[in-house]
């Protein structure tokens, strides 16, 4: 018998069953369900190489470790200390498992393998299963944010120019040569595009986050990988109207953690009071900038300064991957100093530097499907300079077609804080089952829709049984 002594294997515990919003409860050995008559579920130990082997092996048949009996729903492996293996972090550093699929949702597999099986043995005992639904009135969601990483086009204009000779693309090349002339003479910004990206998502029906900068990072001629620092060095008082202008208008205002702020609280929370005093009103999302992170230590930082969010957890723009790094598509709590943190990750699946237009539409359909497939959050992260068209082609219509196609599928799509306060809610609503005189009550004191599971349609239910919400006073 497992004792669930283990840390990741409680973590995993704790991380199911609000995922997918169970009311039932840990009683030291097992899982159980319900106020109704229930059944438990009973996780049998394993050893860190067997742990290994669900991970690098996630096609192996579950079925053989599961049995049901007597009220007691049995499987041999610890799937919580599965779970939690894979969202720690735990695995990042071992090298064998550098090779996991990312276009593939491990623990979302693992976990909805996991409430099927609980289905099925309520099913056994002829008891209804309910569950939290995952989202308000939709089957996923889309969560949509730009980093403002430069203002200005400076350093680029050389660059690109650069970039676009060695590849004998002479029309290109000489487009940023006489553009940095040209655009000083005019006036014309070609970075400041977020009237255009409103106007784009004012169109579609849907609002975003913006995350902006304070880099503070040295800049060292001699060193061509610090020159982004110095063109991305502007006061938040330059940005102030448009700030001010997005917030008014229903856009997410977040912060861009500067390139070293991960491993620091104090320039955390400065530079989050910074934007704070010309936004006019706390900022409760970030996402750091370069995708920066030590595990757990930026998260417990992000915490002490004040965050509600981050949204940071994502694969980087050289490694040129999509989906989902820590094999999850759902918002979580991280773990850390033994404790489950306050602030929510929101996981980043889809960043536009990680693709190519022409060629990886598929690829993102895919992971489109497998957020909706599950049932998670598709986090798009679209840089606001690529908004210009002229610069990068193909750019917004790839982003506008993104959202279209998560609306043709029934998602919700909006901003980085609202997914969060959504999550919240649903977390902290306590919903309770019962059956009072041939009715099934679900008693819950948020407003928070939930799903019902009624036994097989081979068992037979009477006609007088119903199904009733009851909101509970607080």
């Amino acid at each position: 018998m497992n004792d669930f002594h283990s840390r990741y294997s409680r973590y995993g515990i704790d991380h199911f069953i609000h995922t997918y919003g169970i009311p039932g409860k840990f009683n030291g050995h097992s899982f159980v369900y319900g106020e109704l008559p229930n059944f438990s579920i009973e996780i049998e130990r394993i050893d860190d190489e067997e742990v290994h082997k669900f991970i690098t092996e996630p096609k192996i048949n579950t079925n053989k470790f599961i049995k049901f009996n007597e009220n007691q729903l049995v499987i041999g492996f610890d799937i919580f200390k599965v779970i939690g293996y894979l969202l720690t972090g735990k695995l990042e550093k071992l090298e064998k498992f550098h090779g996991i699929d990312p276009s593939t949702p491990l623990v979302d597999i693992y976990e909805r393998r996991l409430f099927e099986l609980i289905v099925d043995a309520c099913k056994e005992v002829d008891i209804p299963l309910v569950r939290k639904a995952f989202w308000p009135n939709s089957r996923f969601a889309v969560c949509l944010t730009h980093d403002v990483d430069e203002i200005r086009k400076t350093y680029q204009y050389f660059t690109r120019f650069l970039k676009h000779l060695k590849r004998f693309e002479f029309s290109n090349a000489f487009y940023h040569l006489r553009s940095s002339i040209t655009d000083k003479i005019r006036g014309r910004n070609p970075y400041w595009t977020f009237e255009d990206i409103m106007e784009l998502e004012e169109k579609l029906g849907v609002r975003s986050t913006f995350f902006f900068l304070k880099e503070t990072a040295k800049v060292s001629i001699l060193k061509p990988s610090t020159w982004s620092h110095y063109a991305r060095k502007y006061d938040f008082r330059e940005v102030e109207e448009i700030i001010r202008k997005l917030s008014s208008r229903g856009w997410e205002v977040g912060l861009h953690g500067s390139y070293h702020s991960f491993k620091s609280e104090d320039m955390l929370k400065g530079e989050k009071k910074s934007l704070e005093k010309v936004l006019g009103k706390e900022v409760k999302g970030i996402r750091q900038h370069h995708l920066n992170l030590k595990f757990p230590d930026t998260w417990i930082y992000q915490e002490k300064a004040g965050f509600e969010y981050d949204t940071s957890l994502g694969f980087k723009g050289e490694d040129k991957k999509i989906g989902f790094r820590w094999q999850t598509c759902f918002p979580f709590y991280p773990f850390a100093d033994g404790r489950k943190l306050s602030i929510l990750e929101i996981p980043l699946a889809i960043m536009d530097i990680c693709i190519t237009p022409k060629k990886d539409w598929e690829r993102c359909v895919e992971i489109v499907e497998e957020v909706e497939k599950y049932g998670g959050v598709l986090t798009l992260l679209w840089h606001h300079t690529v908004f210009n068209e002229r610069e990068y082609p193909s750019w917004k219509r790839f982003y506008a077609e993104l959202i279209r196609l998560a609306a043709e599928k029934g998602a919700w799509i909006t901003s980085g804080i609202e997914i969060a306060k959504w999550w919240k809610t649903r977390d902290r609503a306590n919903i309770s089952v019962k059956i009072d005189e041939e009715k099934l009550k679900i008693i819950s004191d948020e407003e928070v829709p939930v799903m019902v599971y009624p036994p097989d349609d081979k068992v037979e239910v009477d006609s007088n049984v119903e199904f009733e919400i009851v909101r509970m006073e607080k």
